[in-house]
């Protein structure tokens, strides 16, 4: 390999490198974005239990107005899933509720707490319309 090519090939490489790291960067930073940014402004936590017939009525009237079509909805269960437990203490101790007064059904939207039917639909209402 004469001099000349090894430089030519040696340039590339470098380019190509540089490139490379660049892209990287820039996918580096996309994910944080996503990770830790504002995804979705409409996005909304509902914290349910299996073993509550208040959970299931709220689910049933969530169903049927379809709010899911207009709001980004996450249903978690607490029953058997230390992951949502977590969140759901998180979700308590910002919003400032004793913990003899926290249950299920729970809306987490816009980093403040709706607790109950009736107060948690309300609040549905107003996001669905909103969007």
């Amino acid at each position: 390999m004469s001099y000349n090519n090894y430089m030519n090939y040696f340039e590339m490489k470098s380019k190509s490198s540089i490139a490379l790291l660049l892209v990287n960067v820039l996918a580096f930073i996309i994910v944080i974005n996503y990770a830790y940014g504002e995804r979705n402004r409409n996005e909304a936590v509902l914290y349910t239990d299996s073993d509550c017939s208040f959970c299931e009525e709220t689910l049933d009237q969530i169903e049927f107005r379809e709010f899911s079509t207009h709001i980004d909805l996450s249903v978690k269960s607490l029953n058997g899933n230390s992951l949502n437990k977590r969140s759901f203490d998180i979700s308590i101790e910002n919003c400032g509720i004793p913990n003899e007064e926290k249950g299920v059904p729970l809306l987490v939207a816009d980093n403040k707490c709706y607790k109950g039917k009736t107060e948690i639909l309300k609040e549905l209402e107003r996001l669905s319309i909103q969007n």
